[in-house]
């Protein structure tokens, strides 16, 4: 059975309009998290959808696990990795794609992301960039204007690119 995947009422990944007023949110704004926050929700989900994927299926109530490879209790059916799992996505699916590979760490940590027509949340940006042991430019001069994953999250292992989109 097929479960629902429900995303702030399905035509968007995360907030990015007043719901109120259908205004797009000011990020600059004092105080304002509601993108922040709401990109946060997704990424738990998406992350969530993901481990899912990753951990073996339990075996059915009375099964002993034989003949599977790693003992009993434990189905031998196919899982993916986290560091196998490469995420694409094109524009605000992007930015979901991004911060997923950029919040994935240790073991949880994914193989990468590759994106079109997408950067991270600007309002993101200088939190990275002051967070301890970042590899994030800290000068005006060598900030990432475009917001290019491979420019931005050193961390990320596969190559993505990112090129400014007209809108």
């Amino acid at each position: 059975n097929p479960k629902p995947y429900a995303v702030e009422g399905g035509r968007e990944w995360f907030i990015n309009m007043d719901p109120d007023t259908f205004e797009a949110i000011d990020p600059t704004a004092p105080g304002e998290r509601r993108r922040v926050d709401s990109m946060d929700h997704t990424v738990r989900q998406v992350m969530g959808l993901l481990e899912a994927l990753s951990l073996p299926p339990p075996l059915p109530s009375g099964a002993d696990g034989a003949g599977s490879a790693s003992g009993a209790g434990v189905s031998n059916a196919a899982t993916w990795p986290l560091s196998r799992i490469h995420l694409f996505g094109f524009s605000d699916g992007g930015t979901v794609a991004l911060e997923a590979a950029a919040q994935s760490v240790g073991e949880r940590r994914l193989g990468g992301a590759a994106t079109v027509c997408a950067s991270f949340l600007p309002e993101v940006l200088p939190l990275a960039m002051a967070a301890e042991g970042s590899h994030w430019p800290t000068d005006a001069n060598s900030a990432p204007h475009s917001q290019s994953a491979a420019a931005a999250v050193s961390h990320l292992t596969a190559a993505t690119s990112s090129a400014p989109c007209s809108q």
